[in-house]
């Protein structure tokens, strides 16, 4: 799993994550099942996006910041292996909302993790 674990982000190597998690995708439009048959009409509008799910287990904040700045731009090219190829490639993607996690320790709060799903654009 090494290769499969580097990502780039806007030319930037980021730093192995502890966790990752992918889902292909598809993206519907409004879908109907008419009453009479009960049989969806589904409105498939794009198929195999790539959703990818980082997680990283912190010690130090420091790394997080690298991180933000990679994934700032509203859309970037991303390098990563791509599951359902079987290669590395690149993808333009966006990042989705950042989650911290925190547990409370002796001196107080301290964050724990650090989480965001890059999605094919």
């Amino acid at each position: 799993m090494a290769d499969e674990a580097k990502i780039k982000a806007n030319g930037v190597l980021l730093p192995t994550p502890s966790d990752i998690s992918v889902e292909i995708q598809d993206l519907d439009g409004d879908s109907v099942r008419p009453i009479a048959t009960g049989v969806l009409r589904r409105n498939r509008i794009r198929s195999n996006m790539l959703k990818v799910t980082l997680t990283w287990n912190l010690k130090t904040f420091v790394d997080v910041v690298s991180i933000l700045n990679a994934v700032t731009p509203t859309e970037f090219n991303v390098e990563l292996y791509i599951p359902d190829h079987g290669i590395r490639g690149t993808k333009k993607m966006y990042a989705g909302n950042k989650k911290y996690n925190y547990i409370r320790t002796k001196t107080g709060l301290k964050v724990q993790s650090f989480s965001f799903a890059l999605i094919e654009v």
